[in-house]
């Protein structure tokens, strides 16, 4: 009894939105309720659009205008001047139980988001980051495995110590990575160094007066 008197409530009510938008001037009353909804979706789509346009260009030219200064402050330096030296390697067969260690060992261990790994020749093959990592809770079940079960198998991306920065950090920010081994041209499978994006931002604060030479030898085990 209830829920009939509920539906004929509810038909009362629809056919009074109808007449009310008759009543409008929308002949199709809530025929038309549908045509309405829609443009208006279309109107806010529209809208939306022009203003993230807007914003776009607003951010293009905020970009622009500071593209210079911080292009000069990156040509200015060369990765050698910048890079750390005698950046810390991890072996292909390097249990995984630590390489945990390395990534999440005593917190008064210098921490680094990657390595380049060697192979027993001390050839560089590779990068294995903290993304490369299994889940910590595994790291018990899985510590039979070793780094070369988990690194990346894309090859190295690498800098050489006097390239411009502009030109690694170009590199680094195309391949979406946070650190580059460095590597002489007539040794590329050495690593000399490892540039990280800690690095070019520091080189990017560094004032013009005082940019004119970093000293790789003062440079050592500082964190990526």
């Amino acid at each position: 009894m209830k829920q009939s008197t509920r539906s004929a409530k509810n038909g009362r009510l629809w056919q009074e939105l109808d007449q009310l938008l008759k009543a409008c001037g929308l002949s199709r009353g809530l025929g038309a309720l549908g045509t309405l909804a829609v443009c208006v979706i279309q109107a806010a789509n529209g809208l939306a659009t022009k203003l993230l346009a807007l914003a776009e260009k607003i951010a293009s030219s905020a970009l622009w205008s500071n593209s210079d200064r911080e292009s000069d402050a990156l040509a200015r330096h060369t990765v050698g001047e910048v890079m750390t030296v005698e950046a810390k390697t991890v072996p292909l067969s390097l249990p995984l139980k630590h390489l945990f260690g390395l990534f999440y060992g005593h917190p008064g261990r210098a921490k680094h988001q990657g390595y380049p790994v060697v192979d027993e020749t001390g050839r560089l093959v590779g990068m294995v980051t903290r993304s490369d990592l299994p889940e910590f809770s595994l790291s018990i079940e899985l510590a039979w495995l070793v780094v070369e079960d988990v690194m990346s198998t894309r090859p190295p991306i690498v800098a050489f110590p006097e390239e411009s920065l502009r030109q690694a950090a170009k590199r680094m920010l195309m391949a979406g990575i946070g650190r580059l081994p460095v590597v002489r041209p007539e040794s590329p499978d050495k690593v000399v160094g490892i540039l990280t994006r800690s690095d070019v931002l520091k080189a990017l604060a560094q004032p013009a007066e005082k940019s004119e030479r970093l000293h790789p030898g003062k440079r050592h085990g500082k964190a990526a």
